[in-house]
């Protein structure tokens, strides 16, 4: 036992010179690195200070100055303006196109019309579909057409013509229709059908029945209004029944048989008495509504008659009848 514990002694002293001489090695490669580190930066720092001079020196080149000049001393924004503007990607020739004189385009005013020349054939590609007449300017109504078009417009005496800025409607008369085109006195009127004019001459009595439709019927259908209802619905010119529903002139084989009732409204005064969209009107209290001007009579009926006698075909085509009375 007493050997193996000098054997230890010894071998632990052997071992502790063993790390001290460790430590001293340690110690001075750490200083060695440390130098080495520091001279490796210097020489670094120098060539980089030595090659980066030559390689920046060629961009300061005095022929490359020429073609790049320094922005900040020499750029002139007003000449650069210039240049930018005289280079216009929209207008490369620089050429401007006339400008119209502006006095060119002020409208010219109307010429004077006078109501007491003579009427002369209107210039307008127009066409008189109709007239509703009244003796009463702002409830006259005319139907009117452009050539080439099915649709016709309403106008009433003041109405401007669309599409024809220099005319207007200076009236409304029983079978012709007055234009005051620029100060010109232009008139449309209503062809004559067959060889039948639509002037203001006596009206049958009675309504002649159209070919290939049977008689009306004796079957006669009653409907009672309230006075205060009609007036009501009548409006002052007429101007609320021409809301509720309109009447336009009714052709068949050539011939004008009366009006057509289009756009009727629900609880309208033409419901109430039992018309509807699509029915022609061909006669009221006897007086026939073959020409254009009797387009009012059925409302002049309404306004002034207590008992009214309307014969008409129902939807164009069965012929029928209907009594109204007004209490």
């Amino acid at each position: 036992m007493v050997e193996l514990k000098e054997k230890i002694l010894v071998y632990w002293k052997n071992n502790e010179d063993l790390g001290r001489r460790l430590a001293e090695v340690g110690a001075r490669s750490g200083v060695v690195l440390f130098l080495s580190y520091m001279a490796a930066s210097t020489v670094s720092s120098f060539l980089i200070g030595f090659i980066s001079g030559p390689a920046i020196q060629p961009i300061r080149s005095v022929g490359l100055q020429a073609d790049r000049p320094d922005v900040r001393k020499t750029l002139n924004y007003r000449q650069v303006r210039k240049d930018v503007v005289k280079r216009n990607i929209f207008n490369s020739t620089g050429e401007l196109p006339d400008e119209s004189d502006p006095s060119a385009n002020q409208e010219r005013p109307m010429a004077e019309f006078n109501v007491n020349d003579k009427c002369n054939k209107s210039s307008l590609p127009l066409e008189l579909v109709g007239i509703i007449y009244s003796a009463n300017p702002a409830s006259a109504l005319a139907s009117v057409k452009e050539k080439g078009y099915n649709i016709a417009d309403i106008y009433r005496a003041g109405d401007p013509i669309l599409g024809h800025e220099a005319a207007n409607v200076y009236a409304v008369q029983p079978s012709r229709l007055v234009i005051n085109n620029n100060g010109v006195k232009e008139c449309l009127e209503i062809k004559s059908q067959k060889g039948r004019s639509f002037s203001s001459s006596p009206t049958r009595t009675t309504t002649e029945p159209v070919k290939s439709d049977p008689p009306p019927s004796d079957d006669l259908a009653t409907v009672q209004l309230e006075s205060s209802f009609v007036e009501e619905s009548l409006g002052p010119g007429f101007a609320k029944i021409l809301e509720s529903g309109r009447l336009v002139p009714y052709n068949r084989d050539g011939s004008m048989i009366g009006f057509k009732l289009i756009g009727v409204k629900a609880k309208s005064l033409w419901k109430k008495a039992g018309l509807n969209s699509g029915d022609v009107i061909t006669s009221v209290n006897g007086v026939s509504m073959a020409q254009p001007d009797k387009g009012f009579e059925f409302y002049t009926a309404l306004q002034n008659e207590r008992e009214i006698r309307v014969e008409y075909l129902k939807k164009g085509k069965s012929p029928s009848n209907i009594s109204i009375e007004i209490k």
